[in-house]
């Protein structure tokens, strides 16, 4: 498990580095996609159906991405696509269905996250 955690550690600054993400929040970026791959692995024994796994992997993912956006005065995008870029390719080594199941699972998750913040920020506004 450390191995996979070091490894999708150093792929994520390597894609960091590729999508040019700030060099001052790569360490968060990265941290998000170790703790995301960490959190899949965890998981995936767990949670039989690959759509809530995903919804549960991409929901952490994306309030951890809120949390370091918020903290870092940057859009979350910058730490939201290096945190789930190790699902994607895990996803490559599986069939097309599997992989439209992965899409949509992560992209519920994000949604998770986006209406509920939506949601207290409406009621913080009042």
């Amino acid at each position: 498990m450390a191995m996979n955690l070091l490894t999708a550690l150093f792929s994520t600054v390597g894609y960091c580095f590729l999508m040019n993400v700030p060099r001052n929040k790569i360490v968060p970026a990265s941290i998000n996609g170790m703790l995301s791959w960490g959190l899949y692995l965890l998981l995936k024994d767990h949670i039989e159906s690959v759509f809530y796994l995903l919804v549960v992997v991409a929901s952490f993912t994306a309030a951890y991405s809120e949390v370091a956006a918020k903290i870092a005065k940057t859009p979350a995008t910058v730490f939201l696509l290096p945190g789930l870029v190790q699902n994607q390719f895990d996803t490559m080594r599986q069939n097309a269905l599997l992989a439209g199941q992965w899409a949509v699972g992560i992209a519920a998750g994000i949604c998770v996250v986006a209406v509920i913040r939506q949601i207290i920020r409406h009621l913080t506004n009042r």
